[in-house]
């Protein structure tokens, strides 16, 4: 069937609905008039309920109308997409480069991560940020990446799918900052250097650490300090921002948010880090790097997982009855969550937690809190994971039933060619000229709605 003629008939079955939406509002008109007539007000709350949801109706028909020719003539434009995706980019980079820009050297400041403003600061702009990116992301970036699905989208979901594209870009900048600072990381912590180590190897400082005392916030420490603090307050921001942002989300998601919104919180503030850790708030101690060491490991899984955002973003965007795309998109996104919680939650915080404990970097009291929190954040990507393999089955059932009928339809064409006939209309009219009325399957449509389609 010919793009134009499908668009058309579409286009004609949503004008009935919209006439008889204007035509229920003029009865329930007359019905509130002659109700106010009579003074029956006690009828009045039910009058009203209908108008509401006659008003919601005609916007919802007009949208669909709109979403339509939206549809019909969307083209990607992939100047547009590759412009916008480097923007979305340039605008958390260009924070963290202003935040190293005025970053001070002072070792003084360690106390504040070597930041020339307070963690709330930084809180405050990147969630001034996080909207501007989403702002973008809603109204620029997904409608020309996908211009056929993503307009016709409910209102819901294109939610949805704006808050995966605004993981899917910070995640992937904090992996990008992450494999900066893997080179301080060790099975000894993350240890970026700058001066001694206190609380229990202050003795095995060299002589050239000495001269470097107190140094934590100058040359390449302070930038990989900056770096790591930037990395958790993107963390904390999106999480915060996703679950005021989409408040309908499962329990599951707000479960791991809420977790990692007070891990960070805890990691941030030195005045709780002092308490849990030992920390001393004018330099790093060796129990609060060892501590930061595992937070990396997580981290990292983390923003690993951007490439399962990323995925089940297109999965959204396919079409409907794509059911084979989808299941591979879902298939892609399985084994990137597999290989992630197998690496980054399974295998290298466990081995990570028994070289800390053995070397004495970590009391045991500490590391079985840790072991608990392993097991329930491997409990809960388990979840997560049965959720995304219950959805992954449904799309492979539908995409081989779909490809069952596809090939008994072809099958009983070739047999007998009539079969065709009354399924698909493969004959289209010839195009109508501007000013003359086309008749398409008994519905009268002007023709310059259909010169002007496109």
């Amino acid at each position: 069937m010919d793009d134009q003629i499908a668009f058309a008939r579409c286009h004609a079955a949503l004008e009935p609905v919209f006439q008889a939406v204007i035509d229920a509002q003029a009865v329930v008109a007359a019905v509130k008039k002659d109700a106010e007539a009579a003074e029956r007000v006690h009828i009045s709350a039910e009058i009203d309920a209908v108008a509401t949801q006659l008003v919601e109706l005609k916007s919802m028909t007009r949208h669909a109308q709109i979403a339509l020719a939206s549809v019909h003539a969307g083209q990607r434009d992939w100047c547009k997409v590759a412009l916008w995706t480097m923007v979305l980019l340039a605008l958390p980079l260009a924070f963290v480069g202003a935040l190293e820009a005025t970053g001070p050297s002072d070792a003084n400041d360690y106390a504040d991560d070597c930041e020339s403003v307070s963690a709330l600061t930084c809180f405050a702009n990147v969630t001034i940020l996080v909207w501007v990116c989403a702002l973008l992301v809603r109204r620029k970036l997904l409608p020309v990446w996908w211009p056929r699905t993503h307009a016709a989208m409910a209102a819901a979901k294109r939610d949805k799918s704006t808050g995966y594209a605004i993981k899917t870009l910070f995640r992937f900048v904090v992996l990008g900052m992450l494999m900066y600072l893997l080179q301080y990381w060790s099975f000894d912590g993350l240890r970026m250097g700058g001066g001694p180590i206190y609380g229990g190897v202050s003795a095995n400082v060299s002589a050239e650490d000495a001269i470097e005392a107190h140094e934590y916030c100058s040359g390449a420490h302070g930038v990989a300090r900056r770096l790591w603090h930037s990395s958790k307050i993107f963390f904390l921001t999106i999480m915060v921002w996703e679950l005021s942002f989409l408040p309908s989300s499962p329990w599951d998601m707000w479960l791991h948010h809420i977790g990692l919104i007070l891990g960070v919180a805890f990691s941030t503030d030195h005045s709780l880090r002092e308490i849990i850790s030992g920390d001393d708030p004018d330099g790093p101690t060796e129990r609060g790097e060892a501590l930061d060491g595992f937070a990396y490991v997580l981290m990292l899984g983390t923003a690993f997982m951007f490439l399962k955002e990323l995925l089940v973003l297109f999965f959204q965007h396919r079409k409907s009855s794509d059911e084979a795309q989808q299941y591979r998109d879902l298939s892609a996104a399985a084994i990137v969550h597999v290989v992630g919680q197998a690496a980054f939650y399974c295998l290298l915080p466990a081995v990570y937690l028994a070289v800390s404990l053995r070397r004495g970097h970590l009391p045991w009291g500490t590391g079985g809190l840790l072991i608990a929190l392993l097991v329930v954040l491997n409990v809960l990507e388990a979840y997560i994971f049965s959720v995304t393999l219950k959805v992954m089955t449904s799309k492979r059932k539908k995409a081989r039933a779909s490809r069952r009928r596809q090939s008994d339809l072809r099958s009983a064409a070739t047999a007998d060619p009539a079969v065709l006939e009354g399924t698909v209309v493969l004959t289209a009219p010839s195009a109508p000229q501007v000013g003359v009325a086309t008749t398409i399957n008994g519905s009268t449509i002007n023709a310059p709605l259909l010169s002007s389609s496109r």
